[in-house]
């Protein structure tokens, strides 16, 4: 078998929250396109259909902005870096990652079911009865049931169950300033029509970003070729392995801060067995270690889950004092191809993650 292992490293320069009792506190740099990620979220909820109409600009799956729960965001958004986002300031940005599902029932008694992503990389879906559903014209985070005003359509005091789960990203353009920015909650969208006694939250209260000069950058090979491997079907026998450099250079320009460095890795093929130090094939029964020596991570070894972590969990690398224009933090790391059992492939397979420095 030829494995391929393909590390995508287009994150770099973000950070991650730090919680106070009063405020979570994110840190971000300077650079630009994704600068942090985080506040995940997975929220199922029911409403009570009021009333049989369905106002267009009202969407049944979607996120609000905090002043209102009951209508799109339709002011706010605006393209920054080539994402959708909720403008926080100049150059920067908030924004949603999401996917879910809406069931209800119209008035004629049918059961629909609507699903679809909202925010990055689009708002987007489709239901029973619509092949396509995309937000209204002005309208964003936000897919209605229906492509028109209706009044007639949900049936009345009939639930509505909608399930939506994500993670949050703060973007810049490279052009914000230094400072700090307070964010809003943003919360689980209900239309005028659905009963609700209390708003949902998807997004906390009390958050702050504060923009710093700090920004770092990491050396190591993107793409990891384990070659041509012999098969061997034991659970947890080890097939290849792969000890390249992995270098992290971070640097300040004004406006000095005390950070601790860490590096996030991402699965994108998956997780193996749901193992945060498994990173899965895609084509499955089979999957990657990493470890970090200089006592970063525990052993990579493939019988073993104290390397690496493949969950967005930081790893400590070092840090940087008030003291430090720049440092560098120099390290290996070993990448090790591991049995899953009598599954395993034969052939070419593949897998991918991905990495971002972060600090805070």
């Amino acid at each position: 078998m030829k494995v391929k292992f393909i590390l995508m490293t287009s994150l770099i320069s973000i950070s991650i929250a730090t919680t106070s009792v009063s405020a979570q506190t994110v840190t971000v740099g300077k650079g630009a396109g994704i600068l942090w990620r985080g506040f995940e979220f997975d929220i199922t909820h029911t409403f009570k259909s009021e009333s049989q109409r369905h106002p267009l600009n009202s969407g049944i799956l979607g996120v609000s902005s905090w002043s209102s729960s009951l209508s799109c965001i339709n002011k706010g958004i605006k393209m920054i870096a080539g994402y959708p986002a909720f403008s926080i300031g100049d150059g920067l940005g908030l924004v949603v990652e999401a996917r879910g599902h809406a069931s209800y029932t119209r008035v004629d008694g049918t059961h629909e079911i609507l699903s679809g992503t909202i925010g990055f990389p689009e708002t987007r879906g489709s239901s029973t009865s619509r092949s396509t559903i995309i937000p209204n014209s002005g309208d964003y985070w936000c897919l209605p049931a229906s492509a028109t005003d209706n009044p007639h359509f949900f049936k009345t005091n009939s639930s509505i169950v909608t399930t939506l789960s994500g993670s949050w990203l703060i973007v810049g353009d490279g052009t914000q300033k230094t400072g700090n920015y307070r964010l809003f909650p943003m919360l689980l969208s209900r239309a005028s029509y659905a009963s609700l006694n209390q708003d949902v939250q998807v997004f906390p209260s009390n958050v702050d970003i504060r923009v710093t000069t700090l920004d770092c950058t990491v050396n190591t090979p993107a793409s990891i070729n384990f070659g041509g491997a012999t098969r061997n079907t034991q659970p947890g026998a080890e097939l290849a392995v792969q000890s390249v450099p992995l270098i992290t250079t971070c640097g300040q320009h004004s406006d000095y801060v005390n950070a601790n460095i860490n590096l996030q890795f991402r699965a994108i093929s998956n997780l193996f067995d749901n193992t945060p130090s498994r990173l899965a094939l895609d084509q499955g029964a089979g999957y990657i270690t990493g470890e970090i020596n200089n006592g970063v991570t525990g052993s990579g070894g493939c019988a073993g889950i104290s390397g690496l972590r493949f969950d967005n969990s930081p790893i400590k690398v070092g840090n940087l004092t008030t003291k430090d224009i720049s440092k560098t933090f120099t390290n290996q790391i070993t990448w090790r191809l591991c049995s899953g059992g009598n599954n395993l492939p034969t052939g070419s397979v593949s897998a991918a993650a991905e990495m971002s420095v972060t600090f805070n």
